[in-house]
């Protein structure tokens, strides 16, 4: 039986490099983990985190993630005794489940992050996405635990996937509290506000909403010179930037493209938004909070299980403008309400979406699987 603190080997694989909530999860993760953790990652340099991975004391292999380098990942677990993969996303599951079938001493572990996976979206539509479906089905066997990231996502898993409850454990995301510099926005930037969305940029994030309730409330004239700040990098991007210029406020939006530290941003920043369709989760929203920032954001996914209506943010249905527009000047116009929300935020993350608590959650999931106990 191995112990759990001997050096414990595990090879991480996420699908590309990109900005998203997935890539920092895996970022927070490998980061926080103990000195008894020999990682290495295997991802293609396609993205802007890849950079980001470089500054992780890890073993970084650069590659893409297709059949023909099932040969090199089987090489390298049996050279370097690996004794558990850490997959992440789609393509990474199907590899990994691959692997499994071929080389059966491997233990794998897959971290679902959404509550509507690719997959599912397109089955029954494309015959990519009825084989695709027929696949993740047949993975299911070759997959010895699962970790879902809030309760929706594993709802998902059990009622959609056929996941047997007895292999998933549910993970909050977790971000780091020792970023924390937090400031009493209510009364700060005078009159200028800055509005704030951070992720990728697809149609599912609803970053068009937000567009659309910026332009509501500058026709409320409430007095105060508002700015929306969109980060991150995606296809949606010259369509967004398009309805900003058509509503009159291609001044008033501002897209900055990939940020690597976020926190460095969120210290500028008096509101949240995340106009989410459709999230697992949502770190973004965790990384605000944890800052003492208002979020605002969909009462959909995981959302729910971050934020209580009035009292550590605001929720409210998928794609109601007016509504955001609303809460906005709720927060805008009530000093003590923003404060007690800044509060109750910080409290949320520091008792249940530690980084710590997902750490230590996460290596017990690890020793779990690797002791059979």
């Amino acid at each position: 039986m191995q112990k759990e603190t001997s050096e414990i080997k595990i090879l991480y694989l996420i699908d590309n490099s990109k900005l998203g909530g997935v890539q920092k999860y895996i970022y927070y993760l490998i980061s926080g983990l103990s000195y008894n953790y020999k990682k290495y990652l295997l991802c293609p340099n396609d993205g802007d985190f890849f950079s980001i991975f470089k500054r992780l004391n890890i073993n970084l292999i650069e590659s893409n993630l297709n059949f023909a380098v099932i040969p090199r990942i089987i090489a390298l677990l049996k050279k370097e005794k690996i004794k558990l993969i850490h997959a992440n996303l789609g393509k990474a599951k199907l590899i990994s489940g691959i692997i499994k079938k071929l080389y059966p001493n491997i233990k794998i572990i897959f971290t679902e992050h959404f509550e509507n996976p690719s997959h599912l979206v397109l089955e029954n539509k494309t015959l990519y996405g009825t084989f695709s479906k027929f696949v993740h089905k047949r993975l299911i066997n070759h997959i010895d635990s699962y970790i879902a990231i809030s309760d929706s996502v594993k709802n998902m898993l059990v009622e959609k996937e056929g996941v047997p409850e007895r292999k998933i454990s549910k993970i909050y995301n977790g971000v780091p509290i020792s970023y924390q510099k937090i400031t009493n926005r209510a009364t700060d930037n005078g009159k200028k506000k800055i509005l704030f969305c951070a992720g990728r940029l697809s149609m599912e994030k609803g970053y068009h909403h937000v567009i659309k309730s910026l332009k509501i409330l500058t026709e409320k004239k409430l007095g105060y010179d508002l700015n929306l700040i969109i980060s991150g990098i995606g296809k949606e991007e010259k369509t967004l930037k398009t309805l900003a210029n058509s509503l009159g406020l291609i001044d008033k939006v501002k897209f900055t493209g990939f940020i690597s530290d976020i926190y460095n941003m969120l210290e500028k920043v008096d509101i949240f938004i995340q106009p989410s369709l459709t999230e697992g989760l949502g770190i973004a929203i965790l990384e605000a909070m944890s800052m003492g920032i208002p979020v605002i954001a969909s009462d959909c996914g995981g959302i729910k299980e971050i934020l209580k209506d009035g009292i550590n943010g605001f929720l409210v249905p998928p794609g109601a403008e007016k509504l955001i527009a609303e809460k906005v000047v709720e927060l805008l116009l009530d000093n003590n309400k923003f404060d007690s929300i800044s509060k109750e935020a910080v409290k949320t993350v520091k008792e249940n979406f530690s980084l710590t608590k997902m750490i230590n959650q996460t290596e017990k999931c690890y020793i779990k699987l690797l002791t059979n106990v």
